[in-house]
């Protein structure tokens, strides 16, 4: 994924993925982060899971499926696939994406090459949500937990309150 240029050039960048739902206070937590920050939900189960791991100083320690049983215990959850990035980290990202495109080794997950950036020494925070309501929507398993776990968790909150998205 190449952000585009126009987007580099603002304050910060709000990465949402599009297969998801969620409750919406993971977007406000990461609207209204300080630094680059990648949000972490509680573990869903699925077998699909990308695991996060944090340093003891709140950076990102480990990102990745592959994850082994211990880093999947030290685990905090999950990616939420909602990500806040600096205007300075878009432009690496956005530098290495092209890097790695003309090397022909482009096509990974995005979320891979910002954890490649936090291990080469940019500051990427995690923030763990737990207990919020979320998931994410590939399969017809996901979509059924989505309608029937999920949503009705947080369907009470959009009865006539757009406001609750703002920060």
């Amino acid at each position: 994924m190449l952000i585009g240029a126009a987007a580099v050039e603002a304050p910060h960048l709000l990465v949402v993925e599009s297969n998801l739902l969620y409750h919406p206070k993971f977007v406000k937590l990461a609207i209204t982060a300080a630094e680059d920050t990648i949000m972490v939900a509680d573990a869903s189960g699925s077998g699909d899971e990308v695991f996060i791991c944090a340093e003891p100083d709140g950076r990102l320690g480990y990102l990745g499926k592959g994850a082994s049983a211990r880093l999947r215990q030290r685990s905090l959850g999950e990616f939420a696939g909602i990500t806040r990035l600096s205007a300075g980290l878009c432009r690496s990202y956005m530098d290495q994406a092209r890097s790695l495109q003309t090397e022909g080794k482009a096509g990974g997950h995005y979320e891979e090459l910002i954890f490649e950036l936090a291990q080469a020494g940019h500051n990427v925070r995690v923030r763990h949500c737990p207990s919020l309501p979320w998931t994410e929507v590939d399969t017809p398993d996901d979509l059924e937990r989505a309608r029937t776990k999920i949503y009705p968790q947080l369907e009470h909150l959009w009865a006539g309150k757009p406001e609750i998205f703002l920060p």
